[in-house]
């Protein structure tokens, strides 16, 4: 097992399953109109801008554990 602090704080994983969905959504919606299904990507692209401070907060305590 990869033992990275970015790897632990990850963990689950729920944006990229949430995207996983959406798109499998999106790529339906796209066949019933396909103004349905860009909505769907911009929904997914508007999630990922959402930092994850997991990570941030992970990074820091590898940091000041390196630091000592």
């Amino acid at each position: 097992m990869v033992r990275m602090p970015a790897w632990r704080a990850i963990g689950a994983d729920r944006k990229g399953w949430l995207s996983l969905l959406l798109y499998g959504c999106g790529i339906g919606l796209g066949f019933v109109h396909a103004a349905l299904g860009l909505a769907v990507y911009v929904i997914v692209a508007m999630v990922w801008f959402i930092p994850d401070r997991r990570i941030e907060r992970s990074i820091a305590q590898a940091a000041e554990g390196a630091g000592q």
